[in-house]
C-alpha cells in the first residue's frame, strides 16, 4: 500500500489525481485531495471538489462485475477501468483509471489516478459498448416495471378479493333460490301436464259424467297449484335470473380486464366515464361501508388510452379514499364525489374524499416508490408511483393532489384528449 503524508502532492500534468475516503460497501466515497489538474478539466475548486464525492462526477464503465473489482482492490492489486467524467459545465471526458489503495494522513484511502483518453476509434468502441449496455439495463428496467404493475394489481386484487366475493354472492344467492323455485313451479306445471295428458288419452272412451270428474279434479289441482300466480312470478323470476346472471358476468369481466397482463400497452379507444363505472363496480363492497359515491360525468370525448391501466389508477386512488376515510374514524359515512370534465385538451378526473388527508411533510413523497403512510402489511408504497408512471410517463397526461390534513384530498388526473399518441 501507498503511504502519503499530509503534503501528498501528485501533480501531473495529464492525470487527474484524486484520493477518496473508503465509502459504504467499499466503494470510493468523498474526495479527501484532489491535483491542480483534476480541478482545471473538470471546472471545479478544490473546496467544491471535497464536498463530492467521485460518483457524483463520473460514471465507471466496468468489464467486470463491480464486486469482483472490489475484492481484488481489497486484496492489494491495482484495477483498472474506462471511467466517464462529467464536468460542472455538462461536458464529459473520457478516461482511464487506475484504482489502488493508499495510506493518507494515517487513513486507509483510494488513490485513483485517470488518464484522458483521445483514441476515437477506442472512444467509439466504449460508446458503442455503453449504449449497448445501457439499451440493455433499460430493457431489464421496462421488464421490472412490468413485473411491478402486475404485482401491485395482484396486491389490489388480494386487498379486494373477499369483497368481490361478496359482491358475487349476492346475486349468486338469489340466481340459485330462483332457480331452486323455478323447479318448484316445473314440477307443478308438469304434474297438471300430465293430468291433461291423461284426460286426452281418456277422451274416445270416457263417459259424459266421468269426463266432468276429471275436468274438476283437474281445476282443482290447478287451484291448489297457484299455476296462474306462477304463470306471473315465472316471467319475473326468470328476470331476477338473468338480471343476476349479468351481474356476475359484468363484475368477473371487470375483474378479468383489470387483471389482464399487457405488456404491450397497446392503446385503443377509450371511455373515461366508462372507465369509472367498471371500477366502482368491481370496488362496490370496499367503498359502500366506508362512503357514499356522488358521481358527476360530464359529456366527454373517447379518447386514445391504455384503459386497463388508466383504470388501475382509478382504482387505486379510490381505494386510498376508502382508506382515509376509514382511518378518519368517523362515526357516519364518509363522501367522495368523482366528477368529470373537459379542460383545454385534456379529459380530466377529479376524486375528492372528506376523509384523514395527508400531513404536508409527506406531500412531497406521495409519489415515491415504496413510500406509504399505511401500517406494515397494508400497502406496498406503490400504488401512487405507478399511477404517476402511468398517467405521465406512458399517457403524457398530469397527475396532481391537494390535501388538508384533517379534512380530506383531491386528486386530479388529466389525459390528453388530442394527439395522445404514446411515449415512445
Amino acid at each position: 500500500m501507498k503511504n502519503f503524508n499530509g503534503n501528498f502532492s501528485y501533480d501531473c500534468s495529464e492525470c487527474l489525481v484524486f484520493i477518496n475516503k473508503i465509502g459504504k460497501d467499499g466503494v470510493p466515497g468523498n474526495i479527501v485531495y484532489v491535483n491542480e489538474e483534476a480541478c482545471c478539466k473538470l471546472g471545479y475548486t478544490k473546496d467544491e471538489m471535497t464536498s463530492l464525492d467521485t460518483v457524483n462526477i463520473g460514471m465507471p464503465i466496468y468489464e467486470a462485475n463491480l464486486k469482483d473489482e472490489l475484492s481484488k482492490l481489497f486484496a492489494g492489486e491495482t484495477i483498472s477501468y474506462s471511467m466517464l467524467f462529467f464536468t460542472k459545465f455538462n461536458k464529459v471526458i473520457l478516461t482511464n483509471v487506475e484504482v489502488s489503495l493508499c495510506e493518507f494522513c494515517g487513513n486507509s484511502t483510494v488513490l485513483t489516478i485517470a488518464r484522458e483518453i483521445n483514441d476515437k476509434d477506442f472512444i467509439r468502441n466504449i460508446v458503442i459498448n455503453f449504449n449497448n449496455e445501457l439499451n440493455s439495463k433499460m430493457v431489464q428496467i421496462e421488464e421490472t416495471k412490468e413485473q411491478l404493475f402486475q404485482h401491485e394489481k395482484l396486491a389490489i386484487i388480494g386487498q379486494m378479493a373477499a369483497g368481490v366475493a361478496h359482491e358475487i354472492n349476492n346475486p349468486l344467492g338469489y340466481v340459485s333460490s330462483n332457480i331452486e323455485t323455478g323447479w318448484e313451479y316445473f314440477s307443478k306445471i308438469k304434474k297438471i301436464l300430465y293430468s291433461y295428458d291423461s284426460l286426452i288419452s281418456k277422451l274416445p272412451s270416457i263417459s259424459p259424467h266421468e269426463l266432468n270428474d276429471e275436468i274438476k279434479s283437474i281445476l282443482d289441482l290447478r287451484n291448489q297449484s297457484n299455476i296462474d300466480f306462477i304463470m306471473n312470478d315465472i316471467v319475473e323470476l326468470n328476470s331476477d335470473i338473468k338480471n343476476g346472471l349479468n351481474k356476475i358476468s359484468e363484475i368477473v369481466n371487470n375483474l378479468k380486464t383489470f387483471s389482464r397482463v399487457d405488456p404491450t400497452l397497446k392503446f385503443e379507444e377509450y371511455d373515461l366515464n366508462k372507465g369509472i363505472k367498471e371500477t366502482l363496480n368491481l370496488a362496490k363492497n370496499e367503498i359502500k361501508y366506508n362512503a357514499d359515491v356522488v358521481v358527476n360525468f360530464c359529456n366527454i370525448p373517447i379518447i386514445m388510452a391504455n384503459g386497463n391501466r388508466i383504470n388501475e389508477v382509478i382504482l387505486n386512488i379510490i381505494l386510498n379514499s376508502c382508506y382515509a376515510i376509514k382511518n378518519k374514524k368517523s362515526e357516519e359515512n364518509g363522501l367522495i364525489i368523482i366528477s368529470t370534465s373537459i379542460e383545454d385538451n385534456y379529459v380530466v378526473c377529479q376524486i375528492e374524499d372528506n376523509g384523514i388527508g395527508i400531513e404536508i411533510e409527506n406531500l412531497t413523497r406521495i409519489f415515491d416508490p415504496f413510500f406509504t403512510t399505511k401500517p406494515v402489511g397494508s400497502g406496498t408504497g406503490l400504488g401512487l408511483s405507478i399511477s404517476y408512471d402511468i398517467v405521465v410517463n406512458k399517457h403524457n397526461g398530469k397527475i396532481y393532489i391537494e390535501s388538508t390534513f384533517g379534512k380530506g384530498t383531491k386528486t386530479t388526473i388529466k389525459l390528453p384528449a388530442l394527439n395522445n399518441e404514446r411515449n415512445t
